[in-house]
């Protein structure tokens, strides 16, 4: 199953974030780790704090570090905070001409309810 890049991204700032316990890292820093830009990465980050995963510390010496909840947290809770509208495969746009007779879309939907529900149980802690 796909994610999209700015689940890819989320997960892997909780994941590097994690192996740093409370040491602070500033977004910038952690952009050039992650080679994305750093406005981008500011919006995810800006995603993980609102959702009590992450803790920002502004001004000289602050920075980002991973909070108990963001240790916690399942890779599926990460995916359904960031792709909440998440579907396995749009048969409407453009209109596919076998939806009718198709039970592709249907196993395909299965297919992704069972892979996040491997993801469950998977922590950011065990990454």
């Amino acid at each position: 199953m796909q994610i999209s890049h700015a689940t890819d991204i989320g997960l892997r700032t909780l994941i590097v974030l994690a192996g740093r316990d409370t040491e602070l890292i500033t977004v910038a820093q952690l952009a050039i780790e992650l080679d994305v830009p750093v406005r981008y990465l500011g919006k995810i980050v800006q995603k993980l704090n609102a959702l009590g995963w992450v803790a920002t510390t502004r001004g000289r010496g602050g920075g980002l570090h991973i909070l108990p909840a963001g240790r916690q947290v399942s890779v599926a809770a990460v995916i359904g905070a960031f792709e909440e509208n998440r579907i396995a495969v749009n048969c409407s746009e453009p209109l596919c001409p076998l939806v009718a007779q198709c039970r592709l879309q249907k196993m395909l939907v299965q297919a992704d309810r069972d892979f996040l529900k491997s993801m469950e149980s998977v922590r950011i802690e065990d990454l």
